[in-house]
């Protein structure tokens, strides 16, 4: 006896799978990492005055978004709404203003809802916020130093000198440089006293033989007047 055997057509299975997947409820459920969260305050901030609340309120099935706060100690689960509900969709961006200057120091939670198109909501919470309007906000705890560890009193060894480092032609050829140009400069400078003191004997021998010239023509003339006057 033959069995039959009944195949099932693949696009049937796949748009089955769709639509399960793509439901409104599943959508939502399967959207929720990265489109609900609140960045700022983070746990543990201490805060004072108006503070900004950075985040992401965003999905493919968004609608609304509202911020609201509570008590540390919360047994009666209230929460009191900051601003009004937005219907605009927020990615790394402002969510809302916490004013904190009208309520009591202390721990809070705040609560971020994200609203979809099928009624359900997705929903991020921060715990231990402190408010600081009032009392200075808590300094860290300091952390302790590392005892170091005593020193030992070995003698230290004393570095060796490094070894001198021998001279090279291209030293030997600089100093040679040298020497040649303190020579020249010295032959030059010698030079110039010489043509200096040749210079200034001709001028003093000019000098001196116009100082005689005229000394001698003063005698001559001195001469011819006594003659006359005898």
């Amino acid at each position: 006896m033959l069995r039959s055997h009944t195949r099932l057509d693949p696009r049937i299975v796949w748009a089955a799978l769709a639509a399960v997947i793509l439901a409104p409820g599943n959508l939502a459920r399967a959207q929720v990492p990265g489109f609900v969260e609140i960045k700022q305050p983070a746990p543990g901030d201490a805060v004072s005055g108006l503070v900004t609340i950075y985040g992401t309120a965003d999905h493919p099935a968004f609608s609304a978004y509202d911020l609201a706060f509570a008590y540390a100690e919360n047994p009666t689960n209230t929460w009191f709404p900051i601003g009004e509900p937005s219907q605009l969709a927020v990615v790394e961006g402002r969510l809302g203003l916490w004013d904190t200057s009208e309520i009591a120091d202390g721990e809070y939670v705040l609560r971020l809802r994200v609203w979809l198109q099928d009624g359900t909501s997705l929903e991020d919470i921060v715990s231990g916020v402190r408010v600081r309007n009032q009392s200075p906000a808590e300094t860290p705890t300091p952390i302790p130093a590392v005892t170091p560890a005593p020193e030992s009193t070995s003698t230290p060894t004393p570095p060796l000198a490094p070894p001198a480092s021998p001279q090279t032609p291209s030293s030997h050829r600089s100093r040679a440089v040298e020497a040649l140009a303190i020579g020249v400069l010295t032959a030059l400078a010698a030079l110039g006293l010489f043509a200096l003191y040749i210079l200034g004997r001709s001028v003093l021998r000019r000098r001196w033989a116009a100082m005689r010239a005229r000394h001698l023509d003063r005698r001559a003339r001195h001469s011819r007047a006594r003659t006359r006057t005898q």
